[in-house]
């Protein structure tokens, strides 16, 4: 038997305290505002009454209940880890607390045998209850045709979402409810739409409203974070018109793919770092007949941007002298200090990646300055870019 270090038994916990401490109408009152959140942002029908679906509090077999991530229906990107676990278990060691909200159990239409269902909420604490050898745990409970029912499936994940802020369990990170968000929102057309910012009728509010849904407590520093984290992943592919981040190692990898990009010596280089990975990189092949080609990618958070905006800003990084991080400027004080003309024809600027969808991403796109036709780009395959040398020198 487990008995903890103030007296509570943890293997005789009390029903009778538990509906005391924590009411039905605190459960009732969270159940109805995921469902007045759901409908407010139209993912499930102003008809909807959760309150029909409510099963008693009870306590239930652990070896009768599954915790969500068995069935992959874990509504984090983290399921139980070791750490989260471990600290569950010391909560409970130190105290049962019987006036927080109990896990929660869904059970569905085709649940027999005396089955008591997938956990919605509380992964954290049904580890915690196995590693400990409890065999039963005080759980809320809700019916739920999630396989069959749109609806009860969005309940299901907004009850998962936002219950995990309560100890002693875990909220989810911004990270982890910005990947569950990106999965919701990718299997249906209208949700990508409504993040979709290259359309006319966008709107961050809408798109921060949903978010909120499924995280009642977040910040709005945390809502915005989410927002460029899912047209992030939607710039990768999903939405055409976005423009692309390549934020991420697979996202770029992949676009160097497509431009045919295989060697090592072929850097990326953001923008704003030219002039830094120009000194370092003519420092490392200095004195030398070795080549690094350097490839420009533009990091900006406004994912309807204009073609012409972001060869503006390519511009600027290649060419204005008044931009202490320039390309040119730096060219321009290498000389000053007379830094060798052969090591400084060991490095040329490529190019751009494409990363506006009007851009084929076959190719390296090159800007240039005219004092007469003023910014000019073009897109032109690898093998060409090389024969052109560098953009700035």
């Amino acid at each position: 038997m487990v008995v903890n270090t103030k007296g509570v038994d943890l293997q005789n916990l009390s029903l009778e305290k538990s509906l005391s401490e924590y009411p039905i109408s605190s459960y009732k009152k969270f159940l109805k505002k995921i469902e007045k959140e759901a409908k407010s942002t139209n993912q499930i029908s102003q008809s909807y009454n959760i309150e029909n679906k409510i099963l008693e509090r009870q306590k239930c077999d652990l070896d009768k209940i599954k915790p969500a991530h068995i069935e992959n229906k874990q509504s984090k990107g983290n399921s139980a880890t070791d750490a989260r676990v471990k600290a569950v278990m010391n909560s409970l060691l130190g105290g049962y607390l019987y006036n927080v909200p109990v896990p929660i159990r869904v059970m569905k239409p085709s649940d027999t045998n005396g089955q008591l269902g997938v956990l919605a909420a509380g992964d954290h604490r049904f580890s915690a209850f196995e590693r400990l050898a409890l065999s039963q745990m005080i759980c809320d409970g809700l019916l739920l045709d999630y396989e069959n029912n749109k609806e009860d499936y969005v309940i299901y994940d907004m009850i998962s979402t936002n219950s995990n802020d309560h100890p002693p369990a875990f909220a989810m990170t911004t990270k982890e409810l910005s990947a569950k968000l990106y999965k919701i929102i990718v299997d249906e057309p209208d949700y990508v739409d409504m993040f979709d910012s290259t359309k006319t009728t966008y709107s961050k509010n809408k798109c921060f409203n949903f978010i909120q849904s499924y995280k009642h407590n977040i910040s709005d520093s945390s809502k915005k974070t989410c927002l460029k984290q899912i047209q992030e992943k939607l710039s990768e592919g999903t939405i055409e018109g976005m423009f692309k981040t390549l934020s991420s190692d697979s996202e770029e990898q992949k676009i160097r793919g497509e431009i045919g990009i295989n060697q090592d010596n072929i850097r990326t280089v953001e923008i704003g770092m030219i002039d830094r990975y120009l000194f370092d990189s003519i420092v490392e092949v200095a004195n030398s007949d070795n080549k690094i080609y350097l490839m420009l990618k533009v990091n900006n958070s406004d994912f309807a941007i204009s073609e012409e905006t972001l060869n503006e800003k390519r511009a600027n990084a290649l060419y204005n002298t008044n931009l202490k991080s320039s390309a040119q400027l730096a060219y321009d004080n290498f000389r000053k200090v007379g830094m060798k003309k052969k090591n400084l024809e060991n490095v040329i600027i490529l190019g751009c990646y494409p990363q506006h969808s009007n851009e084929d991403i076959r190719m390296v796109v090159r800007v240039t300055k005219d004092p007469v036709f003023g910014i000019q780009s073009e897109s032109v395959s690898l093998e060409d870019a090389m024969k052109m040398g560098s953009l700035v020198s």
